[in-house]
C-alpha cells in the first residue's frame, strides 16, 4: 500500500472512530484500524528512510570507485607519456616499424610563454583573456543580513531533511 493510500484510509478511520464534535470514541474497530494504519505508515516511512540511506551509501561507494579509477587513469597516462619520452630518446627521431606497431614523427608548432618576461600593460586586449564576472554570494548574503536591499536577491529559509 502506498503512503498516500495509507494517509487517506487513516483519515477515514479517524472520521469513523471519533465524534467530530465531542471527540468521543464511537467505533472501537475503526480505532483499531487507525492504529494498524499508523503502524503501517511508520513502517513505510522507515523503509523509505532506510532506502535513502542505502542509496546515499551506494553513491558514496561509486564516488570512491570513481576517484580510484581516476587515480589509476592518471597513473596509466603518466606512464604512457614517460614511455613515449623514453622511445623518443631511444629512437632519436628515426622511424620504427614491425608487424604489430609503427612509430613515426610529425612536426608541430607550440607556443611557449615566459609570463615573467611579458608586460601585460603593453599587450592589446585581444591577447588577454579575462574570466567572466562572478557573483560573490557570501558577500551578498552578509549584506542582506545586515539590511541591504539588493534587487534580484533574497534570503530564503529552507528545511533540509537529514537522514542518519
Amino acid at each position: 500500500m502506498r503512503l498516500y493510500d495509507i494517509d487517506r484510509e487513516l483519515e477515514a478511520a479517524i472520521d469513523a472512530a471519533f465524534d467530530p464534535e465531542t471527540g468521543e470514541l464511537l467505533d472501537v474497530a475503526a480505532f483499531e484500524r487507525m492504529e494498524a494504519l499508523q503502524l503501517a505508515r511508520d513502517a513505510k516511512i522507515e523503509g523509505v528512510a532506510l532506502w535513502v540511506k542505502n542509496l546515499t551509501a551506494e553513491a558514496d561507494a561509486y564516488e570512491r570507485e570513481e576517484k580510484a579509477f581516476a587515480a589509476r587513469k592518471k597513473a596509466a597516462k603518466n606512464k604512457a607519456e614517460s614511455l613515449k619520452k623514453w622511445l623518443g630518446y631511444a629512437l632519436h627521431g628515426e622511424k620504427f616499424k614491425t608487424d604489430r606497431t609503427a612509430i613515426s614523427w610529425r612536426k608541430s608548432v607550440a607556443l611557449e610563454v615566459n609570463e615573467d618576461a611579458i608586460d601585460m600593460q603593453r599587450l592589446g586586449p585581444e591577447f588577454i583573456k579575462l574570466p567572466p564576472p562572478e557573483l560573490n554570494k557570501t558577500a551578498i548574503k552578509d549584506a542582506i543580513k545586515e539590511g541591504a536591499i539588493i534587487p534580484g536577491c533574497q534570503l530564503v529559509e529552507r528545511q533540509n531533511i537529514q537522514i542518519k
